[in-house]
């Protein structure tokens, strides 16, 4: 991962085609030597794998929680390097740029610091984590070389999973129920079968679960995401009438309904007791919306929709 550019609040790291001042792109191997450059001399530490716990002693509501006796650690990146400019005035914009890129929050309350650190790794996924300056960045002169400075910086992740930058949405998802139930036009030859009509593949191309966004719009009654390939679902005990909505953000842990008034409910008080919270697990995942109104659904409105990016442990 020595080859690989990072990009974290505005500047790059390891960006040999760029010059890390202006952002001009070096037309030529001599521009590049009397250009400015943020290198990589160590491989970054932190990517590859966090720190993994067991215990014989099943806990809950901790950090990166997998199961009640396996537990993610902290992800934690250092990167170390060398600044490098061609003279002393741009020696010290460049620290300076580096310094301002690489700051804590000054206002905690308001902005918690995290920033995203952008990179491409090597099977080529475009990916992405948030992190936020653990340690100041460290200088040191490099002897013989006045406009050389080592550094070293460490960064300290959100959460420990590694997400793609692209995110992927899913075609809405029509209520449904078992196919043999629905009437369906006498003009129109499909045979439905037993099974569900509008059900749809999404697939996590990552390593770990997934933690999706879904939205799901009126009208419909106690509506049901199922994930048939786990059988994990999450049961919502409500009505969504006009405009209304509900929004699930699995990786906040949060659920809301709002009305078409604009007011908005806290879901998960009316979240079923069998209900889990609904992943995407690594490779394809069959996805159902269902619905109670009793509505066919050649004739229901209602749908859902899904966001995720793939993820990485």
């Amino acid at each position: 991962m020595l080859g690989i550019t990072y990009h974290y609040n505005g500047i790059s790291l390891n960006d040999l085609t760029r010059d890390a001042l202006s952002g001009e792109i070096f037309e030529s191997e001599s521009d590049r030597a009397n250009g400015c450059l943020i290198s990589l001399i160590e491989t970054p530490s932190g990517f590859h794998s966090p720190e993994l716990r067991h215990s014989e002693e099943s806990r809950q509501g901790q950090h990166g929680i997998l199961d009640y006796d396996t537990f993610v650690g902290k992800r934690a990146i250092v990167f170390t390097g060398q600044i490098i400019a061609p003279d002393r005035a741009k020696m010290v914009q460049l620290i300076d740029k580096f310094q301002k890129a690489f700051t804590t929050s000054a206002v905690p309350n308001k902005d918690d610091g995290y920033r995203e650190l952008q990179f491409t790794e090597e099977d080529g996924i475009a990916k992405k984590v948030f992190a936020k300056v653990e340690q100041m960045p460290e200088y040191a002169e490099e002897l013989g070389f006045p406009f050389v400075r080592n550094f070293m910086v460490s960064l300290k992740c959100k959460e420990p999973r590694k997400l793609s930058q692209e995110i992927n949405t899913a075609p809405e998802i029509k209520s449904d129920v078992l196919g043999a139930q629905i009437k369906l036009p006498t003009k129109l030859p499909l045979n439905t079968g037993w099974d569900y009509v509008y059900k749809k593949t999404l697939e996590n191309k990552g390593n770990f679960a997934a933690s999706p966004k879904i939205t799901v719009y009126a009208p419909c009654i106690n509506p049901k995401i199922l994930n048939r390939t786990y059988g994990v679902f999450m049961q919502f005990i409500c009505t969504l009438a006009d405009s209304d909505k509900l929004e699930i953000d699995v990786l906040e842990g949060t659920a809301t309904i709002t009305r078409s008034d604009g007011s908005t409910e806290d879901a998960l008080l009316v979240l079923t007791n069998e209900s889990e919270f609904f992943y995407l697990l690594t490779g394809e995942n069959e996805v159902v919306f269902l619905e109670e109104s009793g509505v066919p659904p050649v004739n229901n409105t209602s749908y859902s929709r899904l966001e995720w990016s793939d993820t990485w442990l």
